[in-house]
């Protein structure tokens, strides 16, 4: 499994760079996850939820 973080502001460069990984990639990796942040607080929030869901498991 492959999981990208793309955070970018700008909503179209960030949706344009997860469109190409995602085409470039989907032929080479099978289990890929591309997660879209708009702020760099987004993703530490997404980090700190995730990173607990994983120590609780």
């Amino acid at each position: 499994m492959l999981r990208i973080g793309v955070c970018e502001d700008d909503s179209k460069y960030r949706e344009s760079l997860a469109f190409l990984l995602e085409k470039y990639l989907h032929h080479r990796e099978n289990d890929l996850i591309i997660e879209e942040f708009s702020t760099g607080d987004a993703l530490l929030q997404w980090l700190a939820m995730k990173w607990t869901l994983w120590t609780i498991c």
